[in-house]
């Protein structure tokens, strides 16, 4: 069997740092992690790299941007080139090179290649980012991927354009601030699972930061949908669990806060 296996993760906004190099050992340990467990597929929630904005001088939208794309992501650029991995590490501020002005940019790696991804229906308290204009496909080790953040998830018009590319994959990281918001991106995430005939990967942030409206308080819910095809029925039960619960069509695990994972098994010949 052609296998390749996918680590879907929380991230707690609430943690504490001393200092960048204790936020990097913790925010890159995560994928180093579970690269190390055999992942070769990582996803990590939306914003999950504002939880370096609580360091004294990273703060501000221009210095944990200058922080994440000169510091952090080169380094995620070299696991997905040492792991030969699909990295997803979440989203963060960046100025974008033509506009001159903010964008939430996931922080996305294949193999040692930067992709270009940017979240394109701007929650209404997203008021310092400009959206983006476009779905970004690419392709990692036959797989066609994107990426959709949890808002560009709820909108059937733009995966009425994904169609046109027939995914294998879409990557969500998402942030949910409650029960309501976690359940309107799942109920999506499994129409778009079904329209598309792809596996959607969710991914999403826990813990609070009041000080940050961005992500002041999340309620995390990870899971993989697969389409309704009597393929992924039959083989679904196979896929290895942390602590979590397979039904039809889904694998989910609920959490409310800390780093969790959950892990998928993928069938590459299902999807290719």
């Amino acid at each position: 069997m052609n296998t390749t296996h996918l680590s879907v993760h929380t991230f707690d906004i609430s943690t504490q740092y001393s200092s960048v190099q204790d936020f990097k050992n913790h925010f890159l340990g995560v994928i180093r992690d579970a690269l190390d467990q055999g992942n070769r597929i990582v996803l990590l929630p939306e914003y999950a790299a504002y939880s370096a904005s609580k360091l004294k001088d990273h703060r501000t939208r221009e210095s944990l941007a200058r922080l994440i794309w000169t510091e952090v992501f080169p380094e995620v650029m070299n696991l997905s080139k040492e792991y030969d991995a699909l990295i997803c590490a979440g989203s963060a501020p960046n100025i974008h090179r033509d506009t001159g002005k903010f964008r939430n940019r996931a922080i996305l790696a294949a193999s040692g290649r930067s992709i270009d991804s940017y979240k394109r229906c701007l929650n209404p308290w997203e008021t310092d980012f400009e959206p983006g204009s476009q779905n970004t496909v690419f392709e990692w080790q036959g797989l066609k991927c994107a990426v959709l953040f949890s808002f560009d998830l709820e909108f059937p018009e733009i995966a009425t354009e994904l169609k046109r590319y027939s995914p294998h994959l879409v990557l969500v990281p998402s942030t949910t601030t409650d029960h309501l918001d976690h359940e309107r991106v799942h109920r999506c995430a499994s129409a778009r699972a079904v329209e598309l005939g792809a596996l959607v990967a969710v991914s999403a942030l826990t813990g609070t930061d009041e000080n940050n409206p961005m992500v002041i308080e999340n309620i995390g819910r990870c899971a993989v949908y697969f389409p309704a095809q009597e393929a992924f029925f039959k083989k679904s039960s196979g896929a290895s669990t942390y602590g979590n619960a397979i039904t039809d069509g889904v694998k989910t695990a609920i959490f409310t806060q800390g780093d969790q994972a959950l892990r998928y098994t993928i069938d590459l010949d299902q999807l290719i």
